[in-house]
């Protein structure tokens, strides 16, 4: 199977799979649910964690630069393609590209080959 098939495959499976167990988890929330068969037990128990609530914070705190800090982070997404493609959808990937170029030192990186 093509490897871009068979992830959006497993995304539409994982996606069913996550809509059921959140209904089967709901139900286990009910009181007087059934937790318990001849091999499995559900326990269900409360948690308490701390929040921190950082719109409580001082906004000269909140808008300082210094405070924030910018991440990239690759997103991949599944859709169907038409069997025909849109007058205007023109763009075509046929050539691998770099995700993440590799970084530029501005010195010589400790570990690299003299060059």
């Amino acid at each position: 199977m093509d490897p871009v098939e068979e992830y959006a495959e497993l995304k539409q499976q994982i996606t069913r799979l996550q809509a059921r167990a959140d209904q089967l988890r709901d139900g286990f929330l009910q009181p007087g649910a059934r937790l318990r068969s001849n091999q499995t037990e559900i326990i269900v128990r409360m948690q308490v964690r701390r929040l921190f609530l950082k719109d409580k914070l001082p906004t000269d705190i909140l808008r300082n630069p210094a405070y924030w800090q910018q991440r990239h982070s690759p997103i991949v997404t599944v859709r169907t393609l038409e069997t025909r493609p849109a007058e205007d959808d023109d763009l075509q990937l046929t050539e691998p590209f770099a995700l993440f170029p590799p970084p530029r030192f501005a010195t010589p990186h400790p570990g690299a080959a003299p060059g």
